[in-house]
């Protein structure tokens, strides 16, 4: 599992502990005008997060298209194979370039899968074969090593110009004529089952998938450029005629942000909602009634909270499945900032409503565990689904930050005494975030949408 991840997890735990416990066993819930300051400032953060981060950031991740990346390697791997056909590189060379390509593996050693020297060279400019005895040696000069079984009968003629076969029925023909001699057996395990399935894989795991024939011996390394040549090539038919639409649609995407909003409206009206308002405790002290406890009022409010928090798991994971370091740690930035004053106001309230103080601590244990428990579920969950489900993982976490923002503070803004004081607090937060963001741009560890 990446070290990261547990990083992330571990740093949304000790947060809820330390804020969820914080005004269980200390007084500093009486500084009720300090609580709302840092309230407004988060929800600054908050807002600007989800409208200048989140939301860009999974709006890309959704309408990004999945064919591009194989777009890209087909047209660099044909360059290599390009490279070949010209004789500028031999065959291996070509299997550790286009291998390169992919990602870069670490050098292997070939001796492992060294080919056998029972066979003959052939020269594809003369259609001859030379006096080179090894492999190594044949393709060194730029030739085309054949094994002594690719000599058989039975198989078919392939032209590797218009990637047809021919109707040349004997290997001695067919190579006169300047093209490829595939067996039976080899045509069949490596030509129609590989991309018969290639509809399914995307290009670079077919060609990793011929990558590692070669190494492990299967084929030598001149039969797996041809097999590539032929996945390549049948990339650029399914691009040419298809009709696939990777992208999703703007109402889906809007859809997903009004979703995660309307799931945290729904559990508020339902009297579970995500925070506490002090200004009911302080009207009851202010008129002097005796405090009620309701162990059903705490338990809804608990599952409230332990959901959101849920939420807010799914969010840092969708950002960690996207491989974006910078990016998680912003949404990362984001859920710290509002959990630490929502276990605060759980505590706040468990205070008010528990009668143990050991049911206190277990209210705050189960919040603070919900986010850490579900990073690492999406984590690892959303790493396997496409990239477009997780861009709808992410907008769906901003629609749940944006509720939580703007229902924290709008209370404050409509009173007429709070009201002014409460717009600086979240204008000052939106320029914390935005002054954070241009160095970060300036640091290049921004994003670019």
């Amino acid at each position: 599992m990446d070290t990261a991840l547990i990083g992330f997890a571990v740093a949304t735990l000790i947060i809820g502990l330390v804020c969820g416990l914080a005004p269980i066993f200390s007084g500093i819930k009486d500084d009720k005008d300090r609580l709302k300051q840092l309230t407004g400032i988060a929800a600054g953060i908050i807002i600007a997060s989800a409208m200048l981060v989140v939301i860009p950031e999974g709006y890309e991740l959704a309408m990004t298209d999945e064919h591009g990346d194989d777009d890209a390697l087909a047209g660099s791997t044909a360059l290599v194979i390009l490279e070949w056909q010209h004789g500028d590189i031999n065959a291996t060379d070509a299997i550790e370039e286009i291998e390169e390509l992919l990602g870069g593996h670490e050098g292997h050693d070939h001796d492992e899968h060294e080919e056998s020297e029972h066979g003959v060279c052939h020269d594809m400019s003369t259609h001859q074969n030379t006096e080179h005895d090894n492999q190594e040696g044949c393709e060194a000069a730029g030739h085309m090593w054949m094994e002594e079984h690719e000599e058989s009968e039975d198989g078919t003629c392939h032209d590797t110009g218009t990637h047809q076969n021919t109707e040349h029925d004997n290997q001695e023909d067919c190579e006169a004529a300047g093209h490829m001699w595939m067996e039976e057996d080899e045509e069949d395990e490596h030509g129609h089952e590989e991309h018969g399935h290639d509809s399914e894989s995307s290009l670079s795991d077919s060609i990793g998938d011929v990558i590692e024939e070669v190494e492990d011996g299967d084929i030598n390394a001149t039969t797996g450029i041809m097999e590539i040549e032929e996945l390549i090539t049948a990339h650029g038919h399914e691009e040419a005629h298809g009709d696939h639409d990777d992208h999703v649609s703007g109402i889906l995407m809007g859809g997903a942000i009004i979703a995660g909003f309307l799931l945290m409206f729904i559990l508020e009206g339902s009297g579970i909602g995500h925070a506490v308002h002090e200004e009911h405790h302080e009207h009851e002290q202010s008129h002097g009634h005796g405090h009620v406890h309701h162990a059903a009022a705490g338990g809804l409010l608990v599952f409230g909270l332990t959901l959101h928090a849920a939420t807010d798991g799914v969010a840092i994971g969708a950002a960690a499945a996207t491989g974006d370091f910078a990016l998680t740690v912003t949404v990362l930035l984001a859920v710290l900032i509002h959990k630490g004053p929502a276990a605060f106001s759980l505590g706040v309230f468990s205070t008010h409503e528990r009668e143990e103080r050991n049911d206190s601590i277990r209210d705050i244990v189960i919040f603070s565990l919900a986010t850490p428990v579900m990073i690492i579920i999406a984590g690892v969950a959303l790493a396997e689904l496409e990239t477009q489900m997780i861009g709808l993982a992410m907008l769906f976490s901003a629609g749940t930050f944006l509720y939580v923002a703007t229902v924290d503070t709008l209370p404050d803004i409509h009173n007429p005494e709070t009201g002014r004081k409460a717009m600086f607090n979240v204008l000052i937060g939106v320029g914390i975030l935005v002054l954070l963001l241009i160095i970060a741009n300036s640091l290049d560890l921004g994003h670019a949408h």
